[in-house]
């Protein structure tokens, strides 16, 4: 009649008057699943939100337009890209989370890292190998010695650097519009979506940057590793999430689910929780 199906989640911000559930649905088997996948989707819907606000532009794209960041996006599964400038206290304990040789030590053998290639541009495309991380670093430095030497805390240096005079340099930030205050008018920033530091992740598998907050995932879940395992966790859990609701819902269960309408997913303390009128 009068109410109208959805036959996907809608977005998190149309949650509690768009989903209508069953009332019977309280005795099916997938209720807990169903909040569960709701939940999670309202997590995410915020973090989609955020992360299109920095950029939603494709990682391949990104690789096309800045010859600096395609060795890099092509040839990790999680490329990350971090603004900072050795002459800015803010960056210092986040820089040391990400030296060298803290990349170097990680304990996860699955979390590998990719080396900048040994040569230059010709490596493009051509060097095989690939790795599951990888970090490339914007400078805000005031020089290319410091921006060379900045992060380097072993005999081997893990950054990808995009050269200090390369143009990509500035380019890069202006299309994220993440720079140093300093920074702001030479480079036509009126407003910064990021000060630095910040460290952009992107996931090379679903394309799209997967978080713009990674400096915080490094505080939040002490250090590197700890933040790795954080985004590789988002990432599984943002793939399954469509697949899984398809999955329980679209084979015959979406006729139960949505056949009857009477119970609602109301917000409950930044949750929705299946509550009975």
């Amino acid at each position: 009649g009068k109410h109208k199906h959805k036959h996907s989640l809608p977005n998190a911000a149309d949650l509690s008057d768009q989903l209508k559930m069953a009332k019977k649905l309280k005795k099916h088997k997938k209720i807990a699943e169903i909040g569960d996948i709701i939940s999670a989707r309202k997590v995410i819907e915020g973090a989609s939100g955020s992360t299109k606000y920095i950029s939603e532009t494709p990682v391949s794209e990104l690789g096309d337009q800045y010859d600096s960041l395609k060795y890099p996006f092509e040839n990790s599964s999680l490329a990350l890209v971090y603004f900072a400038a050795s002459w800015c206290g803010m960056s210092a304990p986040i820089t040391e989370m990400l030296s060298s040789t803290v990349l170097s030590q990680l304990k996860n053998p699955s979390y590998s890292v990719l080396s900048p290639p040994s040569g230059t541009k010709k490596t493009h495309g051509n060097d095989k190998k690939t790795a599951f991380l990888s970090l490339t670093y914007i400078s805000s430095d005031i020089d290319d010695s410091d921006m060379l030497t900045y992060g380097i805390s072993s005999d081997r240096d893990l950054w990808h650097r995009v050269p200090f005079d390369s143009p990509e340099r500035n380019s890069i930030k202006q299309h994220f519009q993440i720079c140093a205050r300093v920074e702001m008018s030479k480079l036509n920033i009126e407003k910064r979506k990021h000060d630095i530091p910040a460290l952009l992740v992107f996931d090379e598998e679903s394309q799209s940057l997967l978080t713009s907050d990674g400096v915080e995932d490094l505080k939040t879940y002490g250090g590197l590793e700890g933040a790795i395992d954080h985004w590789v966790e988002f990432r599984n859990l943002k793939k399954g999430l469509e697949n899984k609701y398809e999955d329980d819902l679209n084979k015959g269960d979406k006729e139960k689910v949505e056949g009857e309408i009477g119970d609602q997913f109301v917000p409950d303390g930044g949750k929705y929780k299946l509550t009975t009128h």
